[in-house]
C-alpha cells in the first residue's frame, strides 16, 4: 500500500484529499518532471485499460515456499492490478498472493479482483481483525490494541501477514512498485531462508519509542517497498516486545517498516537488496530489476514505469 496518510478519514475528506493530491501530481508532471502529456496519458489513458486487460494471473505452479502479501486501498486498487501484473509476467512460479485489504473496497473491487486476479487470495480486514483477537494475537494484548486501532492500519501489513499464510517465508510488497526484470536475487535469498532482507532507503529517525528512544539508525535506512523473511526469524513474542515499547509519539505510518526491521534484526543479519538494480531514485535502466514509486516520485510510476510496461502487460 502507497499511501500511507490514509489513517481515519471519512469518505468526503478522502474524496477532497485525492482530488488536491490529483492537482498536486498534475501540477509536478507539468512543472518539476516537464512531462505533462506523458502523465496524462499515462494515468488516464493507459492505466485503465489494465481492467479490460483480462485475468492476471499464475502462469506455472504456486511455489509453497513462500507467499506474497500486499496491503493496498480502493484508491491504489489500479496500481495494485499494474504492479501485480509486472511481477507475475516475469516470475513464473509465484508464491500465493495474499491481498490484505485496508477497509476501504467496495464490493465491486471485491468482484473486479476475484475476476483480475482469479489465484490471489483476498483477505477481508473484519475477517483478518476478527482473526486477529481470537486466535492470532490472543494472547499477545500490546500487539492486539495496535492492530485493532484504526490509526495504525498499517499494523495490518506487520501481523496479518506473518500469520495468515503456511508458507515459511514471506514477501511483503506496496502497491507503488513496477517490476522490470527477474528478481533472481531476491528469489534466493527469500527461500534459503538465511537473511531477512529489505530495500534501502534513506536513514529515517522519526519512530520513537515510549522512554524517548529511536529505532537504531542503520535500521531506520531500509525501506519496506519490499521485505523479505523466514517465519522462523519472527517469533510471535518479539511482536509483543516490540508493540510493548511503543507509546502515544510512535509514528503510525511507520509501524510496519520499524516493526519489521527491531523484529527480525534480533535473530539474523537483514540485507539490503542491491540499491543500483532495486532502485527508488534513478531512471530504470536495463539492469533495473524493480522501482518502488515513492510518494515524491509517485508521478513517474505512470511517466515512466507503466510507459515501459503497458507493451508487455496489455498486449
Amino acid at each position: 500500500m502507497n499511501s500511507r496518510l490514509g489513517l481515519t478519514i471519512t469518505s468526503k475528506n478522502l474524496k477532497k484529499n485525492s482530488f488536491y493530491k490529483e492537482l498536486r501530481y498534475i501540477f509536478r508532471a507539468f512543472f518539476h518532471y516537464g512531462r505533462p502529456f506523458s502523465y496524462l496519458s499515462g494515468r488516464f489513458l493507459i492505466r485503465p485499460k489494465i481492467r479490460q486487460a483480462g485475468p492476471i494471473g499464475q502462469i506455472g505452479q504456486i511455489d509453497d515456499r513462500y507467499s506474497v502479501h500486499i496491503l493496498c486501498s480502493h484508491q491504489d486498487l489500479d496500481m495494485l492490478f499494474w504492479s501485480l501484473a509486472s511481477w507475475y509476467k516475469i516470475v513464473e512460479n509465484s508464491g500465493q498472493v495474499f491481498i490484505h485489504e485496508d477497509g476501504s473496497f467496495s464490493e465491486e473491487d471485491r468482484n473486479l479482483i476475484a475476476k483480475l486476479l482469479p489465484n490471489a487470495r483476498l483477505v477481508d480486514k473484519k475477517w483478518a481483525a476478527s482473526l486477529a483477537e481470537q486466535v492470532w494475537l490472543k494472547d499477545l494484548p500490546n500487539a492486539l490494541k495496535y492492530r485493532l486501532d484504526k490509526r495504525y492500519v498499517f499494523a495490518v501489513k506487520l501481523m496479518d501477514a506473518r500469520f495468515v499464510s503456511d508458507a515459511p517465508a514471506r514477501l511483503l510488497l506496496d502497491t507503488d512498485i513496477l517490476w522490470f526484470r527477474e528478481p533472481t536475487e531476491l528469489l534466493q535469498k527469500l527461500k534459503s531462508g538465511k537473511n531477512p532482507f529489505f530495500m534501502l532507503g534513506k536513514t529515517n529517525l522519526s519512530f520513537q519509542f515510549a522512554d524517548g528512544g529511536y529505532l537504531d539508525e542503520k535500521l531506520s535506512a531500509f525501506n519496506a517497498g519490499i521485505i523479505g523473511y523466514n517465519a522462523a526469524h519472527y517469533p510471535a513474542s518479539d511482536l509483543e516486545e516490540f508493540c510493548k515499547k511503543m507509546g502515544p509519539q510512535s509514528n503510525p505510518y511507520f509501524i510496519e517498516q520499524s516493526g519489521h526491521a527491531w523484529i527480525l534484526s534480533r535473530h539474523a543479519r537483514i540485507l539490503p537488496l542491491d540499491p543500483a538494480r532495486y532502485i527508488i531514485k534513478g531512471p530504470v535502466n536495463s539492469e533495473t530489476v524493480v522501482r518502488h514509486y515513492t510518494g515524491p516520485r509517485r508521478e513517474l510510476y505512470w511517466i515512466e514505469g507503466v510507459k515501459i510496461l503497458k507493451d508487455k502487460i496489455l498486449t
